[in-house]
């Protein structure tokens, strides 16, 4: 990745929201939850230190890594209670 951050940026990214989202509700044990948040927060730092520049001058990576991880790392730690009120309150939301 360090030496075509612009290519692999946001593959990584990908690759860490579809982990994300596989274990949102899950009701991961605490100990894996945080190995999880400790590998986001390494990815997090990782991409940022690679200062990667915009592609399209559209969108800012550094603001944009940010703003998903810090998604990212809610989706791991939601359990199943709390994924279940969300979804009544989307649903109640929508009638």
């Amino acid at each position: 990745m360090k030496q075509n951050p612009a290519l692999h940026w946001q593959n990584a990214l990908s690759t860490a929201d579809e982990l994300a989202r596989s274990v949102c509700g899950q009701d991961l044990p605490e100990d894996f939850q945080a190995d999880l948040i400790g590998n986001l927060n390494l990815l997090e730092q990782t991409l940022l230190g690679l200062k990667i520049q915009s592609t399209d001058g559209l969108l800012v990576p550094g603001p944009y890594i940010k703003e998903l991880l810090s998604v990212l790392k809610l989706n791991v730690v939601t359990t199943s209670k709390q994924l279940q009120t969300l979804h009544s309150l989307k649903k109640n939301s929508s009638n």
